[in-house]
């Protein structure tokens, strides 16, 4: 931002602020504001990182791999690159399509089908590496997974001990890139990494899994990386196995659940499922209980289509965006992938595209008791306004913070500490699953950053509701610091804000992985580097003491 647009800034912020006289330092209270559906970042969904709708698509490859990624619909066919040859922009074209829709998070398979009896090459390796710089040169988080086996015929897994061996290489690799890792899949068994119809270890075998997903936890350099399980029941038989059990309290906070089944789970009364009975019914309370605490994440099977023992039916449930928001909110879910059910993917109508047809209503919401700020369903004459199911989804997924106001001294002298204080709420399905820092930043006229680090302030924590509060009442979270206004500052105005960085030295300065507020009124502050990535909240005069 240049010197003319940061003072024009801090005008207009001071001209419309509530001022107390000059060299008072009693604290003013700014409230702030929710986006509105007519706000820029009503329209389409804020662009902030480790939540929201997400990508698929395969990593690691090369233009001769027989991996190839699935044809795209014929809309935007002349648009990418041919699908018979592998390329790391197809899936980039596929992630800034989608965009609008707030996708900064892929979901990323990288397949080791050719070394399931060897170890891995140098060449795939250093493939592996190549799309990993890219997620990051670009501004992205992946959900990794390696995985041997892409169909059900189990003939093409790998032994445990080459797995063990691959993970060895993998390591430093994995380490490198954990900036840019929200999480890792168990994967490695069964198809498609799904831990089913595997080569060489049953289902149920959690014992000789449990071995695998050990190794993988402790080649994680970064401890706060969740590993997700694809079931309840899996996480439970690896966390039982000899190789978590005696140490079972130190490793229950490491992992995470990826539903692949959304929805589908209700026809087989599964473990996600609030129809679930007898053992799976068991499963189900694990999975509310442990949900606020953990990464959940899922998919709807391709084409509306759910797997019964016998037969596939065509379903209508899905397409009901309401129920599947309940379902979200309830299991506090933080990522779902945009390209299962979804046309644009599919190349056919699904559920997701009855999602983005389906009107939605505020009474909608407060008779399921579904979070959403005031201001959601209004335009800027107050007029309310329709939703849709799709926007609804999209715009909650994961944490929705927002900034409910503010308190601090609009005018502060050198020598003495002022007292800043926020409050904010999460109207979202979950609360931030990674650790973040949170500071309250004062910037200079010549964008000089002075940051202060709320002690004990933990993104972690800002739940939506209290964990099992069936009224699912929204919780005001409170942040406050002491900032010492010391001889290093310069007497003259400085813009107030709130930093929430990611907490890796590679991006910690980007912007792109910060968390922006949703609100109207919260200037989002980047300098000429595209770095930081502050929440404006106002301005405070710095004074040497007997002036005014």
């Amino acid at each position: 931002m240049s010197n003319l647009c940061n003072i024009l800034s801090l005008v207009l912020i001071f001209s419309v602020s509530n001022i107390t006289a000059m060299g008072n330092s009693k604290p003013t209270t700014i409230r702030f504001h929710a986006l509105r559906a007519c706000d820029a970042w009503g329209t389409v969904d804020l662009p902030n990182p480790e939540r929201g709708f997400r990508y698929e698509t395969r990593i690691g490859e090369d233009a001769h791999s027989t991996n190839r990624l699935p044809a795209p619909s014929k809309s935007i066919a002349p648009h990418v690159p041919p699908p018979a040859i592998f390329t790391d922009d197809q899936w980039i074209l596929g992630m800034q399509r989608w965009r609008p829709f707030g996708v900064t998070v892929m979901q990323a398979y990288c397949y080791l089908t050719k070394f399931n009896d060897r170890s891995i090459s140098e060449h795939k390796l250093s493939l592996i590496k190549r799309s990993l710089q890219r997620v990051r040169e670009l501004g992205y988080k992946v959900i990794l997974r390696f995985a041997y086996e892409k169909d059900m015929s189990c003939h093409s897994g790998a032994d445990p001990e080459i797995m063990l061996k691959h993970i060895k290489q993998l390591t430093p690799i994995l380490n490198e890139y954990s900036d840019v890792i929200f999480a890792m899949y168990a994967g490695f068994f069964g198809a498609w990494g799904e831990w089913h119809s595997d080569r060489y270890t049953d289902n149920h075998d959690f014992v000789t899994r449990g071995e695998i997903v050990r190794a993988l936890c402790d080649a994680l350099a970064d401890k706060d990386c969740p590993v997700l399980m694809r079931t309840p029941k899996a996480l439970l038989g690896i966390l039982d196995s000899p190789y978590f059990n005696k140490e079972r309290v130190k490793y229950i906070n490491r992992f995470g659940l990826n539903n692949d089944a959304f929805l589908a789970e209700d026809s087989t009364n599964g473990e996600y499922s609030p129809n679930a009975t007898g053992e799976n019914r068991r499963l189900y309370n694990f999975v509310l209980k442990s949900a606020p605490y953990m990464l959940i994440e899922g998919e709807l099977f391709w084409s509306n289509l759910i797997q019964l023992p016998r037969k596939q039916v065509q379903s209508d449930f899905p397409n009901d965006g309401l129920r599947a928001a309940i379902r979200l909110r309830n299991q506090h879910y933080t990522c779902l992938s945009l390209a299962h059910c979804y046309s644009d993917y599919e190349g056919k109508p699904y559920a997701i595209d009855h999602w983005m047809k389906n009107k939605l209503t505020a009474y909608d919401l407060r008779k399921n008791k579904l979070p959403f700020s005031p201001d959601y369903f209004k335009d800027q004459f107050g007029n309310t306004v329709t939703r849709t199911q799709f926007e609804y989804i999209r715009d909650h997924l994961g944490y929705n913070l927002q900034l409910i106001s503010a308190t601090f001294p609009q005018t502060a002298y050198k020598g003495e500490k002022i007292s800043v204080t926020a409050k904010l709420k999460n109207f979202g399905f979950s609360a931030p699953i990674r650790k973040r820092y949170v500071y309250f930043c004062l910037i200079d006229i010549d964008g000089n950053v002075y940051a202060f680090k709320v002690p004990n302030a933990d993104v972690r924590s800002w739940q939506p509701y209290k964990p099992n509060d069936r009224q699912f009442t929204i919780l005001t979270h409170t942040i406050e610091t002491s900032i010492n206004i010391s001889d290093n500052f310069k007497p003259g105005w400085y813009q107030l804000g709130i930093w929430l960085p990611d907490i890796h030295h590679k991006i910690h300065l980007d912007s792109r992985y910060a968390i922006r507020f949703a609100n109207r009124d919260t200037n989002w502050w980047t300098n000429e580097k595209g770095e930081y990535g502050i929440n404006l909240i106002g301005v405070i005069h710095i004074i040497r003491k007997g002036e005014k």
